[in-house]
């Protein structure tokens, strides 16, 4: 429900199924690398859910004294109240000197918020998803730094329109792709396309 709800709102959140909803909340104990297992905390008021976090505990004691990391796998919140509200309950953890949260938004208030915006460092990195929809359309649309003729048997199991045999043959002044029976030089999985 929060997730829809910011995906309205919010350009570039992908639609996702419960399929996807049960990876997000996947947690293997043997991949956990000494953290606790994976706790969700969701802000409500009387309208219902308004934002939610999912987060881990690694403890570490460091000279004596408890340095723990709250690591944040996840946070969604519709308000400001809501998100200050999440922000406040992993920043106050007892036994821990550190929050990581390594998916947030560029716009996320926190560093506003904090009473020294120096303590918290943020590194912003790029991101960009790509489904590749039309196989022959994109091979052709580029060109080729040395001469190719090929044929590629593409698997792809949510584009059927993907899956199939290619011929590609180009060179730097472009490129055509078309459907063929020919026998594949070269089999892959769109992803690896």
């Amino acid at each position: 429900q929060v997730y829809d709800a910011t995906r309205s709102r919010r350009p570039g959140f992908p639609a996702i199924d419960e399929k996807w909803h049960r990876r997000l909340v996947d947690d293997p104990a043997d991949q956990r690398g000494g953290a606790s297992p994976l706790t969700t905390v969701v802000a409500l008021d009387e309208d219902g859910p308004r934002g939610y976090v999912r987060y881990t505990l690694k403890p570490n004691w460091a000279e004596g004294y408890a340095d723990g990391t709250v690591q944040v796998r996840h946070m969604l919140a519709l308000d400001p109240a809501a998100s200050a509200t999440l922000w406040r309950y992993l920043i106050e953890f007892d036994l821990s000197g550190r929050v990581d949260a390594w998916n947030t938004a560029v716009d996320d208030p926190l560093q506003h918020w904090l009473e020294e915006p120096r303590r918290g460092t943020r590194q912003v990195e790029d991101q960009l998803y790509v489904k590749l929809l039309d196989v022959g359309g994109a091979l052709v649309r580029r060109t080729y730094a040395a001469p190719i003729d090929i044929v590629l048997e593409v698997r792809d199991d949510d584009v059927r329109e993907n899956t199939g045999r290619w011929r590609l043959s180009g060179d730097t002044a472009g490129a055509v792709c078309e459907r063929t029976s020919d026998p594949p030089d070269l089999s892959m999985d769109v992803r690896s396309l």
